[in-house]
């Protein structure tokens, strides 16, 4: 998490805790300040969200509850970005149903958790939002996935001798005027990412896809 803002201070509950507390505290934030990122139609505007914030045990935790439903996703997007930074992943846990009793109600609040000392292991990007594709991006629906560390698809447009490479860390490369037999060398090597760094890398002309 990042440090807490004097936006978020505004919202904590003082009698549970200050801001020498950092992270850890209770936070009660009106739903009118949680903005409705996507037109969703957000009963009981005046009401409050209880937020629970904590950072022990490895792990970054808020909890969302509002007094009369389930928190939408517009108000769970809004109080991720008054508590992390934009750059960070945050995810929602569905644990294991085995061991968990039928008669257990649905939980009305959310949870939103991320790792302290690591990061979460993400799809790549293109994968994960395939609505960011670029205009570049959009002729081309299938990529082969290869079995590697730092490479997770590759896709070959063969009459302009393109080849894109879609990285783990989620970077998107094309490399222009890659012959062909280039191309199935790299599918058939027996490590994909050491044909690419000594066979493509320096060698091509590489541009950077930028998210849109």
């Amino acid at each position: 998490m990042r440090p807490t803002t004097d936006r978020v201070e505004e919202f904590r509950v003082k009698k549970f805790s200050t801001k020498d507390h950092g992270h850890n505290g209770f936070f009660l934030i009106p739903a009118d300040v949680v903005e409705n990122l996507w037109d969703e139609h957000v009963e009981s505007p005046g009401s409050m969200l209880k937020v629970i914030s904590s950072c022990g045990f490895g792990w970054d935790h808020v909890s969302v509850a509002h007094p009369h439903r389930e928190p939408t996703n517009s108000e769970m997007e809004r109080v991720r970005r008054l508590f992390w930074d934009s750059y960070a992943t945050v995810v929602e846990y569905h644990d294991a149903v085995d061991g968990i009793s039928t008669a257990v109600s649905p939980p009305v609040e959310r949870h939103m958790w991320s790792p302290q000392g690591c990061q979460i292991i993400t799809p790549p990007s293109r994968i994960r939002s395939p609505f960011l594709l670029s205009e570049e991006e959009k002729a081309m629906q299938d990529y082969d996935k290869v079995e590697s560390s730092n490479i997770a698809a590759v896709k070959y447009v063969e009459q302009d001798e393109l080849l894109f490479v879609v990285f783990t860390s989620g970077a998107h490369y094309s490399y222009g005027s890659v012959p062909k037999e280039t191309y199935m060398g790299l599918m058939k090597a027996d490590s994909v990412g050491s044909y690419f760094h000594s066979e493509i890398r320096d060698k091509f002309t590489a541009k950077k896809i930028e998210e849109v």
